[in-house]
């Protein structure tokens, strides 16, 4: 399979791309921060699913508020979620 052919699904790329537009930008400077510099990602309960499971409830939480909320203080709630994890 080719990398035209590969179907990229699931919520973390949505979230990661902003799909939705829920705050301003996106997080892929933040995840590539979070698989080469977080020193973490092989603790017992703060790894890699405890962060991305945080970073999914608070992108939950900006669907929810995005009626609400205007993308400028989504984005600073994703800020807040992600920012003292690493």
């Amino acid at each position: 399979m080719s990398h035209s052919e590969v179907e990229i699904s699931g919520d973390l790329p949505k979230i990661i791309g902003n799909e939705e537009n829920l705050y301003e930008g996106n997080l892929i400077y933040y995840f590539r921060v979070l698989f080469f510099r977080a020193n973490n990602l092989y603790n017992p309960y703060h790894n890699f699913r405890h962060m991305s499971h945080v970073l999914w409830l608070c992108y939950k939480a900006c669907q929810y508020y995005s009626h609400e909320l205007p993308p400028r203080q989504n984005a600073h709630a994703v800020d807040c979620c992600i920012i003292p994890r690493l």
